[in-house]
């Protein structure tokens, strides 16, 4: 999957453009919360309150943490590093859906 990212594979504008897309929706948390609520049909106010602690830096997943399941905020380039960790782990990736047929 990383070669499809060209020579520089993950490491050039791909992660340039995850992190400025976080600092965006970062600076812009309350707003994509307001908007983002007309949406959804009536969000629960835990949905809401994940949604922050994954803006504010936090990791909130059972499956990346077995055993807890938030961790300290990270930077925001320590939360892209992270969240590309996480998506290119080939155990996750084992699971996808077949149909999806990544190996065309």
């Amino acid at each position: 999957m990383v070669n499809g990212f060209g020579p520089t594979g993950i490491e050039g504008p791909f992660r340039k453009s995850c992190e400025a897309t976080l600092r965006v929706m970062r600076e812009h948390k309350e707003t994509l919360l307001t908007r983002g609520q007309h949406k959804v049909n009536v969000p629960s106010a835990e949905s809401v309150q994940l949604i922050l602690k994954r803006l504010e830096g936090h990791i909130v997943s059972p499956e990346v943490y077995k055993h807890k399941f938030s961790c300290a905020p990270m930077s925001l380039e320590g939360q892209v590093a992270k969240l590309i960790d996480i998506a290119s782990d080939e155990r996750n990736l084992v699971q996808m859906y077949i149909g999806w047929a990544p190996f065309i």
